[in-house]
């Protein structure tokens, strides 16, 4: 019978964008809240990490997503990515 796992647990972590594109200039705005929403319905641990310059260069970033009840992990997880982002 095949298994019935999640997306999230089926992987070792889930990579989403943080956002559209790159992060709006200046410190007016942090942009659309739309790429988290879906997490924070979930209860799901999430954190955002810049991974990239965009073309004004301002940051564009991924999000590290790990299941329910594993904040710790998820932490983990994201300070081993940024140590490697650089």
């Amino acid at each position: 019978m095949p298994s019935r796992r999640s997306p999230v647990t089926a992987c070792a972590v889930l990579l989403v964008p943080s956002a559209a594109g790159a992060a709006p200039a200046g410190w007016d705005a942090t942009g659309h809240p739309l790429w988290h929403r879906m997490w924070t319905l979930l209860h799901a641990p999430a954190v955002s990490l810049s991974g990239a310059t965009g073309p004004h260069g301002v940051p564009v970033g991924v999000q590290v997503i790990w299941p329910c009840g594993q904040d710790e992990r998820v932490l983990a997880m994201a300070a081993w990515m940024h140590a490697r982002l650089g």
